[in-house]
C-alpha cells in the first residue's frame, strides 16, 4: 500500500522528459491540500476505503511518458488526472515518486477540461 505521505518530488528528469503533462481543473484551487480518508458517500458500495494521494507521476504508454497527477487510492486502484485519453481495457505503467512502477489497467476515463482526462485504474502488479 502507498504511504499516504508520499513525497511529492519526482525524479527531475523523468518529469521533465515527458512529452505532455496533464494540467489539474481550474475547480480544484484546493487539490493539493486534501489528505488523509475520502468523504464517504451514503450508499457507497467500495470495497476499500480510498485516501487522497495528491502529487505528480509519470504514466507510461507504449513507448510515450506523459505526466499526470494521481488524486486518490486504494487498495484495488487508483484515480489521476492525464493529459491524454486512455481506453478502457488498456494497461498503462506508472511510477510515483519513491515507488517502483507499477501496471494498472484503464477502467474509465472521462474529459473534464483540455489536457485534463479523469481516469480510474483498477492495479494489475507492482506495489
Amino acid at each position: 500500500m502507498l504511504d499516504l505521505s508520499h513525497g511529492q518530488e519526482l525524479n527531475d528528469v523523468s518529469w521533465e522528459t515527458v512529452e505532455l503533462t496533464a494540467r489539474v481543473p481550474t475547480a480544484m484551487a484546493d487539490f493539493f491540500e486534501r489528505q488523509g480518508p475520502t468523504p464517504a458517500r451514503v450508499g457507497c458500495r467500495r470495497a476499500f476505503p480510498r485516501f487522497y494521494l495528491r502529487g505528480k507521476a509519470v504514466l507510461r504508454s507504449d513507448t510515450k511518458f506523459f505526466g499526470v497527477y494521481t488524486v486518490d487510492a486504494s487498495r484495488k486502484g487508483i484515480r489521476f488526472f492525464c493529459p491524454i485519453q486512455l481506453l478502457p481495457k488498456l494497461h498503462v505503467c506508472l511510477q510515483l515518486p519513491n515507488v517502483r512502477e507499477f501496471e494498472v489497467e484503464i477502467v474509465r476515463c472521462c474529459r473534464l477540461e483540455d489536457r485534463c482526462y479523469d481516469c480510474g485504474a483498477v492495479f494489475i502488479s507492482g506495489i
